[in-house]
């Protein structure tokens, strides 16, 4: 999944990303960070030969170019937002040493390191819910306020 260069944000929101158990699923990789929200399920992620489980609440982050694959747990389906993100091209305006600091943390991240609970760092997935319930119809100050948000969101990362 290629993210355009002129949009540095695509959501994948709504109720219709229902994953289902499924044996033959293979590593895939995007060009952006991926920031999945799971909303309800549990199953176990893999990145290159690592692998780590996950459940609900959390956050799966994967860097860019990254192979992947979510694997869920044959007795239920997953229940997933997913946003595909260019970190850099949202906070453009920073400081080279900040822009520095955030792409090594996207080089930082590991298969242990990507999944986010809620139960350990609330303020992390509190804003990356806040910015997934922003309506797919927003208008132009909504998507100013969501990109303010989405900083914010690198930042605390940082």
């Amino acid at each position: 999944f290629d993210l355009s260069t002129s949009f540095p944000a695509i959501g994948l929101l709504g109720d219709n990303w229902q994953v289902k158990p499924n044996p033959f699923a293979r590593q895939h990789f995007h060009n952006c960070l991926e920031i999945g929200y799971l909303q309800e399920g549990d199953g176990v992620y893999y990145s290159g030969d690592r692998e780590c489980a996950f459940k609900t609440p959390c956050l799966v982050l994967t860097p860019p170019n990254t192979p992947h694959v979510h694997r869920i747990n044959a007795e239920s389906a997953n229940s997933w937002k997913w946003i595909y993100v260019d970190p850099l091209a949202m906070v453009d305006y920073l400081s080279p040493r900040l822009l520095g600091k955030i792409s090594e943390y996207m080089r930082g991240l590991s298969c242990e390191t990507c999944v986010i609970t809620k139960a350990e760092f609330p303020e992390i997935y509190t804003i990356a819910g806040f910015v997934l319930t922003i309506p797919v119809q927003a208008t132009v100050a909504t998507l100013g306020f969501s990109g303010t948000v989405f900083k914010i969101f690198f930042l605390y990362l940082l």
